[in-house]
């Protein structure tokens, strides 16, 4: 018959174990779009220090567990900690800052000026889960009272890296031609893709130039 101390170590070795793998699993989720993404090379660096304390402070609570040992308990907790914090540090090492919770990415440019006839436009590019195949690009105008948002298809794949950019310009340039609808997009260098596409505002359409 186990005593009462015996049974509160099972039960919270038990508890410890639950928590470690889904607060695990929810955190990869996190790095990859709650699993649309494969793993980029940033991520991989945050999840290599979580697999590994993970793995340990499991493995400490199944042998506080089966010898129901408060001493394997406690280190099972202090590793779970540890991992954290080595966790926590790892991600902003790689990116800056915490992972998104919302299941949308979107990765937008700055805000690019165009004068033109009718006044100044403002334009700027937004990337959809960029890494999925269920990827977006959006080119946005802003031209006096009207806002377009204009699908452009500049990726034929889901993308394996992108530079952010410093200027609108890094990722496109918008210019003027003679009709006052149309306008030329040419993509920017830190897209990591070439090409021009012709732009109407009319019919809020893209048309990729040859």
């Amino acid at each position: 018959m186990l005593d009462i101390k015996q049974q509160m170590i099972q039960k919270l070795t038990a508890a410890l174990v639950v928590i470690v793998l889904l607060c695990s699993i929810a955190y990869t989720g996190l790095l990859t779009n709650w699993f649309r993404y494969r793993l980029s090379l940033e991520a991989t660096f945050v999840v290599v220090p979580l697999v590994i304390g993970a793995l340990i402070s499991v493995l400490l609570a199944l042998v506080a567990y089966v010898k129901r040992s408060s001493h394997s308990l406690i280190g099972a907790i202090f590793v779970a900690f540890v991992t954290a914090g080595i966790v926590i540090i790892a991600q902003m090492q790689a990116f800056g800052h915490m992972p998104s919770f919302f299941t949308k990415h979107v990765e937008k440019s700055p805000i690019g000026h165009v004068v033109t006839p009718q006044g100044d436009l403002e334009y700027w590019i937004a990337l959809e889960d960029p890494f999925s195949s269920a990827h977006r690009e959006y080119l946005f105008v802003r031209l006096g009272q009207e806002k377009y948002r204009i699908v452009i298809p500049i990726f034929d794949a889901p993308l394996t890296a992108f530079v952010s950019p410093v200027n609108a310009t890094d990722w496109g340039q918008l210019t003027v031609t003679s009709n006052p609808n149309i306008f030329v997009f040419t993509l920017g260098p830190s897209l990591i893709s070439e090409g021009r596409f012709q732009i109407n505002l009319a019919t809020h359409k893209a048309e990729r130039m040859r």
